[in-house]
């Protein structure tokens, strides 16, 4: 493996990298790499249908493979990017910790969520009798449980480096393989190429994690500009996707020219509108969002005479450009 040289992260993490992924001995690593109660010494595997990858594993910026950009996180394919499946049946996903992780295949969760190898783990098998393998995790999400049915790009939690990636850079180790049988996994990395163009999408707008979809949110997303004004849908401290908050459901975006923002629907309500900006600092982090006085936005934010000022069910805010400040109606 060559690295760059204005990498800028700690050598001894790379080097532990290297001893854990992508060594010499086989055999040896591949039994690092084999998850808790994986089957051996199957001569064959019962499938009904080729593996299939519909959607990217990691919902975000990153590199597949050990290579001289490996660092070097972006949404599509790196030229050098290489399959690093020789060594240990799967393929290391590098980017930053706490990107979102989303099932790449639709299918039933197997197993539990941690083991010793992986640490932080999620197991799904598909329709066809493939399972899907997504290890070193920094968190699951709380919403999954063992024999849930979940869709493809449904959230799974964060990228990390738990289990046997401790010390090394966070990455997603993803394997497929027939029938639990992890020694007889075939090489994703074709997969994976085919799906990337899937991982910085905005798929995930106005969708729960169960695949829900909320057109109210969607069109809040839409209407104040898309991906290039609002962002994306992201972790804000719960989950990417449509969640509760209060008396209604949110979606948190990453904010693009208009910096952070949650669309919000209001339970019974017909539309769902968007807190961004300082306003949304303010309202989320100073003031106590839905749990306040203020409860849900009934507008969105308009030009006053002192400045940016938003209506909500309780009261409002205003922005004068260097500091907020509350009322009630």
């Amino acid at each position: 493996m060559r690295m760059n040289s204005k990498l800028g992260m700690a050598a001894i993490a790379v080097g532990a990298l290297l001893t854990t992924g992508c060594g010499t001995e086989e055999d040896a690593l591949t039994e690092a790499h084999r998850p808790e109660g994986s089957e051996l010494g199957q001569a064959e595997q019962l499938t009904t249908c080729p593996a299939a990858l519909p959607v990217y594993p990691v919902n975000g910026r990153h590199n597949n493979g050990y290579d001289a950009t490996w660092a070097n996180w972006q949404c599509t394919p790196s030229a050098s990017s290489v399959s690093n499946t020789d060594s240990h049946l799967g393929n290391d996903i590098f980017g930053a910790k706490g990107t979102p992780i989303v099932a790449g295949q639709a299918g039933h969760i197997r197993l539990g969520f941690t083991d010793p190898t992986g640490g932080k783990v999620v197991y799904i098998q598909d329709g066809c009798g493939w399972w899907y393998y997504y290890a070193h995790l920094d968190t699951v999400s709380t919403a999954l449980a063992v024999g849930q049915f979940v869709s493809a790009g449904t959230y799974l939690g964060t990228l990390g480096q738990t289990g046997n990636a401790s010390g090394t850079a966070p990455h997603l180790h993803f394997s497929i393989y027939p029938d639990g049988n992890y020694n007889a996994g075939i090489d994703p990395y074709p997969l994976l190429r085919a799906a990337e163009g899937t991982a910085c999408s905005t798929s995930r707008v106005g969708r729960d994690s169960g695949g829900g979809f909320y057109g109210a949110i969607s069109t809040c997303h839409s209407r104040n500009g898309g991906a290039a004004a609002a962002g994306t849908p992201f972790d804000n401290g719960g989950t990417p996707h449509v969640h509760r908050w209060g008396a209604g459901v949110v979606q948190d975006n990453n904010g693009g020219t208009l910096g952070p923002n949650t669309c919000m629907l209001k339970d019974g309500a017909g539309t769902a509108w968007m807190v961004r900006g300082s306003i949304w600092t303010a309202y989320v982090y100073q003031l106590g969002g839905s749990g306040s006085f203020l409860g849900y936005p009934i507008g969105e934010e308009f030009a006053s005479a002192t400045g940016p000022r938003q209506n909500f069910e309780g009261g409002y805010i205003t922005w004068n450009g260097s500091a907020f400040a509350a009322f009630r109606y």
